[in-house]
């Protein structure tokens, strides 16, 4: 990988080869295969829940937000669980949408 870096017009590019590609590819759409498709009652079974999820991957994409405050990361959790979940979905996709085009990415301040 070519690192990031600033261009003249303000936004950040890089350069991949094509197994960094391969490889963050599939590691994004893992993240959405994961967390699952939104519904009713939100992501994969998860959403609004009192605890980190019983499977180690999805609590590692969701942790705790308080460690040593169970009763905090519950609330914290009922009230942006599925806010978190669904911004990691969308930034998957605009990874993979990303990648597919080309081993040159090119990053406003906004993306």
């Amino acid at each position: 990988m070519i690192p990031f870096e600033r261009t003249a017009t303000g936004t950040a590019a890089a350069s991949f080869t094509d197994l960094e590609r391969e490889l963050l590819t599939d590691l994004a759409a893992q993240v959405v295969e994961l967390l699952g498709e939104p519904s009713d009652e939100g992501f994969a079974g998860i959403g609004g829940s009192n605890s980190v999820s019983a499977d180690p991957a999805i609590a590692r994409l969701l942790p705790d937000a308080y460690r040593d405050d169970a009763e905090a990361s519950r609330e914290f959790r009922r009230f942006t669980e599925n806010s978190l979940a669904s911004r990691k979905v969308a930034n998957a996709r605009a990874v993979i949408r990303a990648l597919a085009e080309s081993g040159e990415i090119e990053l406003a301040a906004e993306a």
